[in-house]
């Protein structure tokens, strides 16, 4: 089984877990220096784009194919995570606009 991530009101499979940057990986302690605490992580962010996706801008929306409701957004030179984490390139889907759902892998 493996996790994908669906547009919340469509359902279309958006893109994999395998994706995502993992939230362990954030190095926080800067951020919660400055800020005197650690926010929890808010967002996905993906490690590279899916085929699907045309980032053609320095920066733009993120919707889906199929229903075009914007489920996120990119800025190619990095954003800042709620959790105070930099990601260069910043693909960014917040989680609240995705649903994960478990499937079963393709045997190939």
């Amino acid at each position: 089984m493996e996790t994908v991530y669906c547009c919340r009101k469509c359902r279309r499979p958006l893109f994999r877990e395998a994706n995502i940057v993992p939230e362990e990986t954030h190095d926080r302690t800067k951020y919660a220096f400055v800020k005197g605490k650690v926010e929890p992580c808010t967002s996905h962010f993906l490690k590279e784009p899916e085929g699907w996706m045309k980032l053609e801008d320095q920066e733009g929306k993120l919707v889906c194919p199929n229903c075009d409701t914007r489920f996120g957004s990119y800025v190619w030179s990095g954003d800042q995570c709620s959790c105070g984490f930099w990601v260069v390139p910043a693909i960014q889907v917040p989680k609240s606009k995705v649903d994960p759902r478990k499937v079963k892998l393709q045997e190939s």
